[in-house]
């Protein structure tokens, strides 16, 4: 026994999980030295008790994962490590756990700083840990494909038997999912750009549908923000949005949505997210074609507005000559390759002077317009206005 807290001690300075050593269900050693507040909660560890594996592990309503390894010479013994979480612990998802553990206020303080000290990893690489924990003391070698089919005994019942009465309830009530019948709706207008529609999608009375995918409300509505969020990123870059744009912006929207604590600031957030990405790809008008060798062009020329591109580059790019593809671009799209290259800097431009502070000069010199008067004819030509009027009002 001895040796086996040694080893677990060992294992929780590498990897900075915890581990709590029981022997007949009673608790006989933790790492790190544990108050009672911060031992596992007791509707947890019955479920890990019920567990015939040598190996398995648990989800709890905290989003974290509890595993636990049986001792294969002495079956009494049992060692849980945990929990893990993915991300650091929220203060929303703290309160849920306040109320698991039954932290009393004076305790939250010490409490939270015992979980923010916790090692965040995704599953698989918890699973991992676990697979090498078992290893070392049962010496018998699993894989992580093992854990997973050790631990489907009951999860895959539970999910059917809740499904079937699902369906029988929302028959009898005639309430069904319709979420994707909406998503394809939403895919639809943002990759079309299709502000109009947007707003008359979101102002549409029509009564979703969708599923429970969370344990709480604000999580729900965090979970369907994300979504929704996501299924627009797509869009938009179908839509012809740069696919490293479109995901910059996707991570600070969510980033922001789970920072939020009620449930009407997701949804508000989720709606400019949603306008956002239909007003971008409106305003790029980027042109979609048939021809891949075109279609390449394009996204080549919007990746690259930072450089000092020519139609010679693009050509080459492509392996064509200049002669040649000049006339297939514009016999194709009614427009000259060169005029298109301007015309995507000064998109990125209008950007530029409306989300950033740099200088109308950095912008220009970013850019590789030829010079700073160059870039402000440029821009006025195109859309009647000085970059300087368009930085004060973006919306005139």
């Amino acid at each position: 026994m001895q040796n086996i807290e040694v080893f677990c001690q060992y294992f929780y300075r590498g990897s900075l999980i915890p581990v709590y050593v029981y022997k007949n269900h009673k608790l006989t050693a933790s790492f790190p030295e544990q108050t009672l507040i911060t031992q596992p909660p007791a509707s947890y560890l019955d479920i890990l008790w019920q567990q015939t594996a040598s190996i398995s592990y648990i989800t709890t309503n905290f989003y974290s994962y509890f595993g636990c390894i049986q001792l294969k010479e002495d079956a009494s013994i049992q060692l849980v490590i945990g929990p893990v979480s993915s991300v650091p612990y929220s203060q929303e998802i703290l309160r849920i756990m306040y109320r698991e553990y039954f932290i009393v206020k004076e305790d939250r303080k010490s409490f939270d700083t015992y979980f923010s000290n916790i090692s965040t990893m995704t599953l698989s690489s918890f699973c991992n840990k676990m697979l090498f924990f078992h290893y070392a003391l049962n010496q018998i070698p699993l894989a992580l494909s093992d854990i997973i089919d050790m631990n489907q005994g009951q999860v895959p019942d539970n999910i059917a038997a809740r499904q079937a009465e699902n369906i029988y309830l929302n028959k009898e009530n005639g309430s069904f999912n319709n979420s994707y019948e909406i998503e394809q709706k939403l895919i639809h207008i943002v990759e079309s750009g299709n502000i109009e529609a947007l707003k008359n999608f979101t102002a549409d009375s029509t009564t979703i549908h969708e599923g429970i995918i969370a344990s709480t409300p604000i999580r729900q509505a965090k979970n369907t923000a994300i979504v929704m969020i996501t299924l627009a990123t797509r869009a938009a870059i179908r839509g012809g949005i740069p696919i490293d744009n479109a995901f910059q912006l996707s991570d600070l929207y969510i980033q922001n949505i789970e920072h939020f604590t009620t449930i009407e600031s997701i949804y508000n957030l989720n709606q400019k997210a949603l306008l956002d990405f239909t007003c971008r790809v409106s305003e790029s008008k980027i042109p979609v074609t048939s021809d891949d060798a075109i279609q390449k062009a394009i996204h080549y020329v919007i990746k690259n507005t930072n450089i000092r591109l020519t139609v010679s580059d693009v050509a080459s790019y492509l392996g064509f000559s200049r002669s040649y593809f000049t006339h297939r671009f514009k016999q194709t799209l009614g427009f000259d390759l060169s005029a298109f290259i301007v015309r995507c800097k000064l998109e990125e431009s209008r950007y530029l002077l409306a989300y950033t502070n740099k200088s109308i000069s950095d912008i220009s010199n970013y850019l590789c317009f030829s010079s700073q008067s160059h870039f402000q004819t440029a821009f006025k030509k195109q859309y009647g206005i000085t970059p300087l009027g368009y930085r004060k009002d973006p919306h005139n």
